[in-house]
């Protein structure tokens, strides 16, 4: 296996990318919900789990596609 840290900046983002992915379907779960004002909160809390994500994965000085 290839330890370059090329390597693991790319599992880390292939990880970013699956937790996006599963908080994106928690929040579509939860809009189906009728519980309207615990649901808002909570999608709230995930979409900013979400921008969080994003915030570490643009400011990364690692990312070799940054130009």
């Amino acid at each position: 296996m290839d330890n370059s840290p090329f390597n693991k900046l790319k599992m880390n983002l292939e990880e970013k990318l699956k937790k996006r992915k599963a908080l994106t379907k928690m929040i579509i779960d939860l809009k189906n919900q009728t519980h309207y004002v615990e649901t808002k909160k909570t999608i709230q809390r995930l979409q900013q789990e979400i921008d969080d994500l994003s915030l570490i994965q643009t400011n990364n000085s690692n990312d070799p596609f940054k130009q």
